[in-house]
């Protein structure tokens, strides 16, 4: 009798230790992939946000582009380069001071 109520108390306590070692590890993969998904929805935000700008620099790429074909070859260079080069028709010619 009464090592069958010790046999009964020592399955109770392997019992609920089991049982303990499996809810902590359930807690842990319950945090564990929680951080995971709240990591997810941050890169979507982040992924989402960098395609709004890559689409924002697509749209001035090309309005640069419109504004660059508009200028003459001439116009262009003297604008942008202040008159130190010239281009004459085939190529661009450095001016020198001789």
């Amino acid at each position: 009798m009464e090592r069958t109520k010790r046999e009964r108390h020592g399955k109770k306590i392997i019992n609920r230790t089991i049982s303990y070692l499996i809810l902590i590890v359930s807690l842990f993969m319950l945090f564990y992939s929680l951080s995971r998904i709240v990591d997810y929805i941050n890169l979507r935000i982040e992924n989402k946000r960098l395609n709004d700008v890559l689409i924002e620099m697509q749209i001035e790429k090309e309005r640069l582009e419109l504004e660059n074909a508009k200028l003459g070859d001439e116009n262009y260079f003297s604008f942008y380069i202040k008159g130190k080069y010239q281009y004459d028709g085939n190529k661009i010619i450095e001016i020198t001071s001789d």
